[in-house]
């Protein structure tokens, strides 16, 4: 049984309850009792009463000065008294982390380069897909069945590469033995590319860069059955059969595009009777040049901030989540054992969506 006590004087006696509290949500025009509260509302107190703790988020990169990622987060986490992002981590070793990493107050992590490899043995486990692509861009701590405190990493890289392709139109490949895609430069995120593109249904990826040596190493971390093809040179550009219909670009923007890789790029993003589409995956500045030469080929482009956006709603959800986990059982009761985003962005007023996103990241 639960016991509340009504209106203003009664609000602690909801604050406090730690069974079947119920709440309100900012949208509704009118509270079904007097004295509810929101969960956000709830969260809060018990935050400015000492009896939940924030957590402290980071973000490992270098360099830093290009990220979006902070303001993308201070925007989207809907309880600001809970996780409080920490400034950018800067350092091109990954063990200047490990003491943040084996804090108390450690919320989580966002990871990118040049640590998304380094970054694996400090942690507990990593997920399967995460196994897969071989990188994290994601740590948590997560608390185990026996009690110990555990560092997860996870990979959301690809959710962002996907939602790129998806939104220039791009759908499930019905026939995928048919169906090539293109992987330009070998960047960070390339094992991503290529565990999204699959996912999508490629049963081909073609791989240029302009340093043949990152190529191999690319293709040698896959079993032959992904199917990776390295074009090394102009000639074998001129050779491919089957042009993509797909393309993914990490190339960096901020930098001119070697001469022999834009030819062989003229040579396969040629004009098709179906419509090709480029995903790219920079965004600063906000137009490349490869994006440039794709669109005079008659491609349909898909800027780098699009796949900032995917990535970083997989990593609120995890991260979401998880936090809700290590909290004292109270406020776990309150959020629920499992949280479920949409129903937390209803009880916040919180628009977590992907124009919501973009529109915080200007």
């Amino acid at each position: 049984m639960a016991v509340l006590n009504i209106g203003a004087k009664g609000k602690i006696s909801r604050i406090l309850n730690s069974f079947l509290t119920p709440v309100t949500r900012p949208g509704l025009p009118f509270k079904a009792a007097q004295g509810q509260l929101s969960i956000a509302e709830i969260l809060q107190a018990l935050s400015l009463i000492g009896m939940l703790e924030s957590k402290m988020f980071y973000i490992f990169r270098t360099p830093i000065p290009h990220s979006r990622s902070p303001a993308r987060h201070n925007t989207l986490f809907p309880f600001p008294w809970l996780a409080i992002y920490q400034p950018p981590v800067e350092s091109t070793d990954v063990s200047a982390t490990q003491e943040i990493l084996n804090s108390d107050d450690f919320g989580g992590a966002s990871v990118t380069i040049p640590h998304k490899v380094s970054m694996i043995p400090l942690l507990s486990s990593i997920s399967a897909q995460a196994q897969v692509i071989g990188a994290v861009n994601t740590v948590i701590p997560v608390i185990a069945e026996d009690g110990t405190r555990k560092l997860v990493g996870d990979n959301f890289d690809w959710c962002g590469i996907q939602n790129s392709p998806r939104i220039g139109g791009v759908t499930e490949q019905e026939n995928p033995s048919a169906a090539t895609a293109l992987i330009i430069a070998t960047g960070g995120t390339s094992l991503a590319l290529v565990y999204a593109l699959h996912k999508i249904g490629y049963g081909k990826i073609d791989v240029v860069n302009s340093t043949p040596e990152n190529l191999k190493s690319l293709v040698e971390s896959f079993s032959k059955e992904n199917n990776l093809v390295t074009i090394n040179s102009l000639g074998e550009a001129k050779s491919v059969d089957v042009k993509p219909i797909t393309a993914v670009s990490t190339v960096p923007a901020d930098k001119p595009v070697d001469d022999a890789l834009k030819a062989i790029l003229q040579k396969l993003l040629t004009r098709g009777a179906s419509a090709k589409v480029l995903a790219e995956m920079a965004y600063k500045p906000r137009v490349s040049e490869v994006m440039n030469s794709a669109e005079g080929a008659g491609w349909k482009v898909v800027p780098g901030l699009e796949a900032l956006a995917g990535q970083g709603v997989g990593q609120f959800e995890f991260s979401l989540a998880e936090l809700s986990r290590i909290m004292p059982l109270p406020e776990r009761l309150c959020l629920g054992s499992k949280l479920n985003f949409d129903f937390l962005q209803n009880c916040c007023g919180a628009r977590i969506t992907g124009l919501g996103i973009m529109g915080s990241v200007k």
